[in-house]
């Protein structure tokens, strides 16, 4: 394994030797190869910060300081080619480490994963936040976003939230924490572990869905919209956090998360419009990041549930919905087997309840299916990817009126 390793690394470093000498110290950063840094950072005043940068450790990632926060490599940044063991040096200006990200390209093909000695099939971008370019990784990238997109939260603000996200029982290390080099530590071995496999599963997730985003848009690069797509894949990885995070602690194999993670996400919603739509939000500055579709927080018949013939579909959710979204089919119920059922839909706004209610008794002993349209969505437009359905019973329990008290005489 180790002969492999020096191999793999040497055909790395031949690579980038080519596109080094290739590029001419490039500008706009292309996520296909590798620039040249320019010699435009003052070296009289500068000074060094050094890291590593992992999913497993990544040899060949094109690390800089992202100074101008476009996410790309710009000609100027300081930058450097992550070595064996992910380490990386980057010759700044004093105090810059603490005013801007550190960011690593990770590039198809070229960076190589430690974890299993092979070039990563998929591009993606890491980050760490400003003042911690110590650690580098997937974990620490969502943490740096959280922090982007809700510019009140503090750093410990935003990792206890992507813990939360992440894990069902966060784990007491630190995201900044190499879980790497944890894993052998006595104490805390078991949770670093964890932390590895769902930073496995989080950079696989930032590679594809970036990939399919790309697609999606006609092979159109996406470069240009860094902040976009990053934004994006993020809330579209925390959203199924909860399913990583027990797939992690069930220890199940990190391929199978990611596989049943992926089918979660409809991918060709990942297009134009969802980005259009981000950036939207972008522009009015919000101060509480907010792109999750609304939620049913409580619904009158459960899945499964037994109810009488004459029940009424309600659904909470815990946001307002757009009254332009609510069509006569926002709630669709029909009986299994049989036809839809004809009804009525009522919306509360004040309750931000949505009510279907039948035009006719339901049939007695038989199975009723219900749909809510992914349709609905709150005022910025958010909705589901997909519809939400679960079926119900019905039984035959009207309790009749009570008998007139007559006087016999």
């Amino acid at each position: 394994m180790k002969t492999f390793r020096i191999w793999g690394y040497a055909l790395n470093l031949a690579i980038m030797v080519f596109f080094l000498a290739a590029c001419d110290g490039g500008g706009g950063g292309s996520s296909s190869g590798i620039t040249q840094p320019s010699s435009a950072t003052p070296q009289a005043t500068a000074t060094t910060l050094s890291g590593t940068v992992a999913d497993g450790y990544l040899q060949g990632a094109r690390v800089f300081l992202d100074r101008n926060g476009n996410r790309q490599y710009d000609s100027g940044e300081p930058m450097a080619i992550s070595g064996e063991g992910g380490v990386f040096t980057l010759s700044i200006n004093p105090g810059e480490g603490d005013r801007y990200s550190v960011v690593a390209e990770v590039i198809a093909g070229i960076t190589i994963d430690e974890d299993n000695g092979l070039p990563v099939a998929d591009s993606y971008v890491l980050e760490a936040p400003p003042g911690r370019w110590q650690f580098v990784s997937p974990l620490s990238t969502l943490v740096t976003l959280k922090l982007q997109k809700n510019p009140a939260m503090t750093i410990g603000d935003a990792e206890v939230e992507v813990k939360r996200k992440l894990f069902g029982d966060p784990p007491a290390i630190s995201l900044a924490a190499d879980y790497i080099a944890l894993k052998a530590d006595f104490a805390y071995g078991d949770e670093a572990r964890r932390m590895h496999n769902a930073a496995q599963v989080v950079a696989s997730l930032m590679g594809s869905l970036r990939s399919e985003i790309s697609n999606n848009l006609a092979g159109a690069e996406v470069a240009d919209q860094q902040r976009l797509v990053a934004y994006l894949v993020s809330d579209e990885i925390l959203r199924r956090g909860n399913m990583i995070g027990s797939a992690v602690d069930k220890s199940v194999e990190v391929p199978t998360i990611i596989s049943v993670v992926k089918e979660e996400i409809d991918v060709q919603s990942l297009n134009r419009d969802r980005l259009d739509l981000y950036a939207a939000i972008i522009a009015q500055n919000p101060q509480v990041w907010d792109m999750e579709p609304p939620q049913i927080q409580q619904q009158s018949i459960a899945d499964g549930a037994v109810v009488a013939v004459d029940a009424v579909i309600s659904l909470d959710f815990d946001k307002a919905l757009d009254p332009a979204s609510i069509a006569t089919d926002a709630i669709s119920v029909r009986r299994v087997g049989g036809s839809a059922v004809p009804g009525v839909i009522n919306y509360n706004a004040s309750l931000k309840q949505l009510r279907f209610i039948p035009n006719q008794m339901l049939f007695t002993y038989s199975d009723y299916e219900v749909v809510v349209s992914a349709r609905l969505a709150d005022h910025f437009g958010n909705r589901s990817s997909r519809d939400s359905s679960w079926r119900f019973s019905t039984t035959f329990d009207l309790t009749p009126p009570p008998l007139a008290d007559i006087d016999p005489e």
